[in-house]
């Protein structure tokens, strides 16, 4: 009896771990790193946004058969955008939602509650998943240590002169 609840224990366990990584992992990125970095940036006017950019270069460009998919980094995921051969970056908008608060909680009715999305990795503030596709296969790579730069406050209107 002992051994069929350990061998259930063992299956659950394996099955949990293979759903949680859809991808194998590279040791060895295809290009080297010449810089990778993120900063948060706000608008001008409230309405206009906020959130923080994910800029990568590689020293030299890819081949064909190798794409970079998206990013994970800040419990988001966002699809990489090529600004050259060896420029990729990305953007996570911090999504603001307009709430009724008021002391009377019956105002305050049609408030949606907060959504919490699980994110596909579990990561550190200064760590992101990249997801390539290598010959239509999917694989992983974990970026440690990367730097924030300092916010980049866009101004609210057109400089007077």
């Amino acid at each position: 009896m002992k051994t069929l609840l350990i061998f259930t224990i063992l299956l659950i366990t394996q099955t949990c771990n293979k759903k949680q990584i859809d991808a194998e992992i590279l040791n060895q990125l295809p290009s080297q790193i010449q810089t990778v970095y993120a900063q948060d940036w706000v608008a001008g006017k409230q309405e206009s946004g906020s959130g923080t950019n994910f800029y990568i270069e590689f020293k030299t460009a890819f081949p064909e058969n190798i794409l970079l998919n998206k990013i994970y980094f800040l419990n988001q995921e966002a699809n990489f955008v090529s600004e050259s051969e060896t420029v990729f970056t990305a953007n996570f908008p911090k999504i603001l939602v307009q709430k009724n608060m008021n002391l009377d909680s019956e105002k305050e009715f049609g408030n949606t509650p907060p959504q919490i999305i699980k994110p596909k990795y579990m990561l550190q503030k200064n760590e992101a998943m990249l997801e390539f596709e290598i010959d239509k296969k999917i694989y992983i790579y974990k970026l440690q240590n990367i730097k924030q730069k300092e916010l980049l406050a866009y101004p609210s209107g057109k400089p007077r002169n």
